[in-house]
């Protein structure tokens, strides 16, 4: 193959970390761990600037139960997606505040959480399956990431 490798290294970790998940952007590599074995135990992201092949991580402390499920990165925010108490949540993290937000109106009774994906605009999308006793639904709600600045059209 043509392939060559561009560049290889090493982190040291803390030996209770677990790999949760990982996102690529342009420039940047982001891996999720979670420094224990429950669902309560605080997660840490490890941001690697590809170009100058530097690092930071950041803790994030959370104080519920939350079963992850999905992750993804727009350019300032960590998105998680997951369940708290058996009900959808997501949480968005910033990078600049270093804060944990959850976003309102997702803790519904018999539903699902299906994809949390980030668009190109940076805006991102939440799909849940509502499930009643007389009718399903597919709820679609898009957001604007709280970082971003508003612009026209979004």
């Amino acid at each position: 193959t043509a392939l060559q490798k561009n560049w290889d290294g090493e982190l040291a970790l803390e030996p209770r970390w677990s790999l949760m998940g990982y996102e690529g952007l342009p420039d940047k590599l982001f891996l999720l761990f979670r420094s224990g074995e429950t669902n309560s135990s605080d997660l840490h992201l490890v941001e690697f600037t590809l170009n100058t092949r530097e690092y930071r991580t950041f803790e994030i402390k959370h104080q519920v139960d939350l079963r992850l499920t999905h992750f993804c990165m727009t350019k300032n925010e960590v998105l998680l997606g997951g369940y708290v108490s058996r009900e959808p949540a997501v949480a968005i993290y910033s990078l600049a505040e270093k804060q944990l937000k959850v976003v309102p109106g997702f803790f519904l009774k018999d539903a699902e959480l299906l994809d949390v994906r980030v668009n190109q605009n940076e805006t991102f999308n939440v799909v849940l399956a509502q499930r009643g006793r007389e009718e399903n639904n597919l709820v679609v709600r898009t957001f604007v990431a709280p970082n971003v600045p508003s612009a026209g059209g979004r």
